[in-house]
């Protein structure tokens, strides 16, 4: 069919236009140079608005206008919250619980809630560590109640490290400016709630697909049809996630559509008009909809089952793309925040790409093809955004999810549909469910793909914009190409994509030196330029804070802060490992580190050989991923390469000194090309003279404070010795130690030394790029 030249240019801007929405959305949720482009993409939208028919165009106004006006108020009502002190504030707040508003996790609870405080309406974020009877526990799960609740606001934790998730950035994008802890919790009888009536039936119903035993197969049941959380799950996610199967089992429009599929089928069968057919699905997966908790897919399903409901009753003249773009903007006039949900955008992608795909789909005759060109695209949109969370990316997903995918329509989703019926209409069958556990309790299914994910792992890092913008450019350009039947150019598109994520790890012209955030210890990571070595100098590290273990290192605080943290930083293995010296806050993540990340050269003093703390390295050594430890004797000094040197100090071991440990630092010097930076680890005062006296031909513009920062490091001495420009100072927020100490602190301004302190700053970065210069985790600084 001949097209007009205007019929051209309206065709391609109906195709372009949520395109371009959905990449406003990404740019805001990774950028946040909100203001700017939520401008751009108004001036789009009216351009668009313009080429529309006269049946369109009211409708898209009122939109337009209503969106406007909905993000001016959503930003004045920000401006508002940000502006409140409530940290430390006392409250008592009465409110009226919905049990499927909470959240629950071992022994804490916590649920988001409106209320009123000082003239200004807020929402919140409550948790409470629970300390309560098992009954009361009981009726808070599934009766709710009118709560009391006592306590304190503050404010959520932000990310102290680059790149990790940001807890308060995640809640100020939801509204959420406040944390309310609750110390105490009562619950108030006032009979029944007709509020929680719907509620309660809701609970009624999910109730009897629950047993008592939580077996594996029916914790996925419960999570991919029922959108109920649980521990086993959450067991389960990291290894689904890894296998890049994680969004077949959480409820979107796939899951959906699978449904309505059906039941579409079985109603045909029967001999029911489509009409009526419509109209009962669409009342069933409303019903649906409220008993899973309203996901975002699940809306965008339902809005548009009503749209075409609609359009094909009154003879509408709209095409599908209007009405998923009327019902986005009408989403985003009821809730602008939803622009920074991930599940929103990731629902929106997969909308889109069906959309354009599936009129491709109708004339190929081959269902594998289909399917592998469909999971690839899928893939190629959602990595970029997976990375960003996940830091790495596998290419053998596309494997793991086509076979996934192959069985999902097939074997999967009839068996979890089959599972509900049972548990719903015919539990007296429910003992035959066992079998599927004990299937996946033996993890068959991800045993097998776990080395091979292993091998092929890429890890990224955080990447840069620059890098975010191509992959999505070569995204949709292998679309494009796909869509009109030109695989050479798809394929070259997918080949220049994969060519992205394999060199940005190592596209980076420059040294950097990351003081992370450890707490109250030490880790600093060096990576050379093109990512051709990566070095780690102490790993941080604390003590279990429970009394009944005092003294036993806690070998989680790795996988939460130093492994992610590395990770963040592209870090797939370790050339080189530095231990300065045995103390906890130094060493103390090193088994958990070297059972997780490779590290091929570890370089530690005598006397940390001699340590009790090593006596525990030497009993699980054989699970360390460890090539060689080298042991550094007082008085050496080890040039490694052309850049990094360390040096063991001259020291009397069989001295019964307290301070011995300290003492024992190894010091490691880093010369780059724009800066020399020197490594103390806890040198004490009189080493320090020492270190003077056995190395004076080393010198350095960059220091790292010895000890935190106490005022038994960092002399006078020493910092006339190397005048520094730049201190940077590794210590925990608001430690009890006092670090870093006036004295110390005194002792640089009267030097005029500029110093950087991880305690009020999180991580700490420099580039060795342009003449050198600084960022932290909140902002960006020259080094003068």
């Amino acid at each position: 069919m001949y097209l007009s030249k205007f019929d051209s240019i309206m065709l391609a801007l109906e195709r372009t236009y949520f395109i371009y929405l959905l990449l406003m959305v990404l740019w805001l949720i990774f950028w946040q140079t909100q203001h700017l482009l939520i401008g751009c993409l108004l001036i789009y939208l009216i351009i668009r608005v313009f080429f529309l028919s006269v049946y369109h165009f009211p409708i898209m106004i009122i939109l337009l206008t209503c969106f406007s006006l909905s993000i001016l108020h959503q930003e004045e009502h920000r401006q508002d919250l940000r502006a409140l002190d409530l940290e430390g504030k006392s409250a008592q707040l009465d409110l009226i619980l919905d049990p499927s508003d909470l959240k629950w996790s071992q022994n804490q609870v916590n649920g988001q809630t409106d209320i009123q405080f000082e003239g200004q309406e807020l929402t919140i974020q409550w948790q409470y560590f629970t300390q309560d009877s098992e009954e009361k526990l009981a009726r808070l799960k599934q009766t709710g109640s009118h709560l009391h609740l006592k306590g304190h606001f503050n404010r959520p934790a932000p990310a102290r490290n680059f790149g990790l998730f940001d807890y308060q950035d995640y809640l100020a994008k939801q509204g959420l400016f406040w944390q309310f802890q609750v110390d105490e919790l009562e619950l108030i009888d006032q009979g029944t709630q007709l509020l929680l009536l719907p509620s309660q039936i809701r609970l009624h119903i999910l109730n009897r697909i629950k047993l008592d035993y939580p077996g594996h197969w029916l914790s996925l049941h419960q999570k991919l049809m029922w959108n109920q959380d649980s521990e086993i799950y959450q067991a389960w996610r990291p290894g689904l996630a890894q296998l890049g199967i994680l969004h077949f089992f959480a409820i979107s429009g796939y899951h959906i559509y699978f449904i309505q599929s059906r039941l579409k089928s079985l109603f045909y069968r029967m001999g029911a008009p489509k009409i009526l057919i419509d109209t009962c699905i669409f009342f069933f997966i409303l019903f649906y909809a409220f008993l899973i908790g309203w996901p975002f897919g699940v809306q965008r399903i339902l809005a548009l089952m009503l749209f075409k409901l609609l359009k094909n009753s009154f003879n509408l003249p709209f095409t599908n793309l209007d009405g998923l773009s009327v019902i986005t903007i009408v989403q985003l006039i009821c809730n602008p925040n939803i622009l920074f949900n991930l599940s929103f955008v990731l629902s929106y992608f997969m909308t889109i790409i069906l959309m354009f795909y599936q009129p491709v789909a109708k004339q190929k005759k081959r269902p594998f093809q289909v399917q592998f060109e469909l999971s690839l695209l899928c893939l190629l949109f959602s990595w970029p955004l997976m990375v960003q969370m996940n830091f790495s990316f596998n290419p053998m997903q596309l494997i793991t999810v086509l076979s996934v995918s192959f069985l999902f329509d097939r074997v999967i989703m009839p068996l979890m549909m089959g599972t509900s019926l049972i548990l719903l209409f015919l539990p007296s069958l429910s003992p035959l469910l066992t079998s599927l556990d004990h299937l996946l309790a033996s993890q068959i299914m991800l045993g097998s793909w776990d080395d091979l994910l292993n091998w092929s792992q890429i890890w990224t890092g955080t990447m840069e914009l620059t890098s975010f913008l191509l992959l999505y450019l070569f995204a949709f350009l292998a679309m494009f190409f796909l869509t009109r039947s030109k695989k050479a150019l798809a394929t070259m598109m997918v080949l220049i994509y994969f060519i992205i994520f394999w060199l940005v790890p190592i596209c980076r012209a420059y040294d950097r030196l990351t003081i992370i955030d450890v707490g109250q210890g030490d880790a600093l990571c060096y990576q050379s330029a093109w990512n051709q070595e990566t070095w780690l100098i102490d790993t941080g590290g604390h003590y279990l804070f429970d009394p009944e273990k005092k003294g036993k290192i806690d070998n989680q605080h790795a996988n939460r802060v130093l492994i992610p943290a590395l990770r963040a930083l592209g870090v797939k293995q370790i050339n080189g490992l530095i231990l300065t010296h045995p103390d906890i806050d130094h060493v103390g993540n090193f088994i958990a580190l070297g059972q997780t990340i490779p590290i091929d050269q570890v370089y530690i003093s005598e006397y940390t050989f001699q340590s009790s703390f090593f006596d525990q390295v030497r009993q699980v050594q054989n699970t360390l991923k460890i090539n060689k430890i080298n042991i550094l004797v007082p008085g050496s000094l080890l040039q490694v390469n052309d850049k990094i040197q360390i040096a063991s100090l001259s020291l009397d071991l069989s001295l019964k000194d307290p301070d011995l440990s300290n003492d024992s630092s190894l010091l490691c010097l880093i010369q780059m090309k724009y800066a020399s930076f020197l490594n103390l680890g806890d040198l004490s005062l009189a080493r320090e003279s020492a270190l003077i006296k056995q190395l004076p031909q080393w010198s350095a513009n960059i220091i790292k404070l010895g000890h935190h920062g106490s005022k038994t490091s960092s002399s006078e001495l020493l910092l006339n010795h190397f005048r520094p420009e730049l201190a940077f100072i590794s210590a925990g927020a608001n430690n009890h130690y006092g670090h870093p100490h006036i004295e110390v602190l005194e002792r640089l301004q009267a030097q005029q030394i500029s110093y950087l302190n991880t305690g009020y700053l999180g991580a700490i970065q420099y580039i060795d790029e342009n003449g050198g210069w600084v960022r932290q985790v909140q902002h960006l600084e020259k080094k003068d």
